[in-house]
């Protein structure tokens, strides 16, 4: 499983957020970008035109903004956004 580590630079929604990429892993089988966007595996994908959706990115942002992350990558979906798990370092 590919791996990277970087910066939350923006929260896109509740499920959604772009980093800038500090570090790839050596062993890693794809390339990737020095600022990706990432969809949270374990998130369920909420509308922004709801208040559920609104109230979860403002959680996201408090959460994550200007954090440093690990990313676990699954796979890219059909938007290129990088598909895993994350955990705050």
């Amino acid at each position: 499983m590919d791996k990277i580590k970087g910066k939350v630079i923006d929260i896109i929604d509740g499920d959604t957020f772009e980093i800038k990429v500090t570090l790839f892993e050596k062993e890693n089988e794809f390339k990737y970008y020095n600022k990706e966007r990432i969809l949270i595996n374990e998130f369920d994908e909420q509308q922004l035109n709801t208040n559920f959706g609104e109230r979860t990115k403002e959680k996201l942002e408090q959460l994550l903004i200007d954090k440093e992350v690990h990313v676990s990558i699954n796979s890219r979906d059909k938007e290129g956004r990088i598909v895993g798990k994350i955990k705050i370092i």
